[in-house]
């Protein structure tokens, strides 16, 4: 059973990667832009030609969804972490938008799956822990 607090480990991951994006007196190091979104999201990080999301960035949702890590042509790539708003927590490997790969899902009770991702499906060898009944 996780038995950390995700919310506060989150929020620290989250301030260490955006100090990688600034130098020593908080300007953005070249090649990061902060753009924002019509429907209310914002995103710093690398882009490509015309502000295409592209190398490792974050992006908050206007839900209170938060995704920091590797980007490829806009989508979700590489090694990330999306941070849901009730609390869950994904970390791992993402390619093109979705879970791929090894990956680590947090649900809120403190039950968690580790193991091999699909197409965003858990697939293959995993380890699924459920916390002990008080």
């Amino acid at each position: 059973m996780y038995k950390g607090n995700l919310q506060e480990e989150g929020k620290d991951k989250i301030a260490r990667f955006l100090a990688t994006l600034r130098d020593e007196t908080g300007k953005l190091l070249p090649g990061i832009k902060e753009l924002s979104y019509p429907d209310g999201g914002n995103y710093i990080g690398e882009v490509a030609q015309e502000s295409i999301r592209e190398g490792r960035g974050l992006y908050r949702y206007i839900n209170g969804d938060v995704y920091f890590g590797g980007w490829r042509q806009e989508k979700f790539h590489g090694q990330g972490r999306y941070m849901f708003s009730s609390g869950e927590t994904y970390q791992g490997e993402l390619s093109h938008g979705l879970k791929e790969g090894v990956g680590t899902y947090y649900y809120n009770n403190g039950t968690y799956y580790s193991g091999n991702w699909h197409d965003d499906l858990k697939e293959g060898y995993g380890i699924y822990e459920v916390p002990e009944k008080q």
